[in-house]
């Protein structure tokens, strides 16, 4: 084979490999584009999402909690109710029913909660907190003041995931719930729900 058969021959092959490796990236490139539209497409919450599940990865409990499904509290009163702030920005307004707030030997805190739409309805519920996990469960709600609890009895154990202000459970387990030291926890958390603060504002001093 001559000399210059032989170059054409080079050329040929170093064409075709530079052909496949363009192709290649290109593909790749569209791949990697396709996947981030795909992720944009499902809406602005899906950050929210993503750090609600490794938040859920970093408080995993590290066992199952055996619970014995608490008595319901006494019918929920319009005056024991306080408000408290959450980070979120909302219509509604959230309260805590302070009287009924407890501490189980579960470690489980225990409060009746109150939520008021902007057209004035209100949504009661008695739930637990656990702060090793930051999970809730709705143990039973009321139609209103002055009415009986009804047990739920769909009650599982929920994480308590950020990103919205439709998820004041979160703000409410970090900022009001837990945190508070092992000691004289009851009067800790009274005094935060009563003040109705935010923690990260009571410690900026406003």
């Amino acid at each position: 084979m001559s000399s210059f058969k032989l170059r054409l021959l080079t050329v040929g092959t170093s064409m075709k490999c530079s052909m496949v490796l363009v192709f290649s990236v290109a593909f790749l490139f569209a791949f990697a584009t396709g996947s981030a539209v795909a992720d944009d497409s499902e809406g602005p919450g899906r950050a929210g999402y993503l750090r609600a599940q490794k938040l859920k990865e970093f408080f995993a409990p590290e066992t199952v909690l055996e619970e014995t499904a608490p008595p319901l509290p006494e019918t929920p009163k319009l005056e024991n109710f306080t408000e408290y702030e959450i980070s979120g920005i909302s219509g509604s307004k959230f309260f805590a029913d302070v009287s009924s707030l407890s501490i189980g030997e579960d470690g489980v805190i225990r409060l009746a909660l109150g939520t008021r739409s902007t057209a004035g309805a209100w949504s009661l519920t008695y739930e637990g907190f656990r702060c090793d996990s930051y999970e809730y469960r709705i143990y039973g709600t009321s139609r209103g003041f002055d009415n009986q609890w009804r047990k739920n009895r769909r009650s599982k154990w929920t994480f308590a995931k950020n990103g919205n202000a439709l998820n004041m459970r979160f703000d409410l387990a970090r900022y009001y719930l837990c945190n508070v030291g092992p000691t004289d926890q009851l009067t800790k958390i009274s005094q935060r729900l009563e003040k109705g603060r935010l923690k990260i504002k009571m410690d900026r001093g406003t």
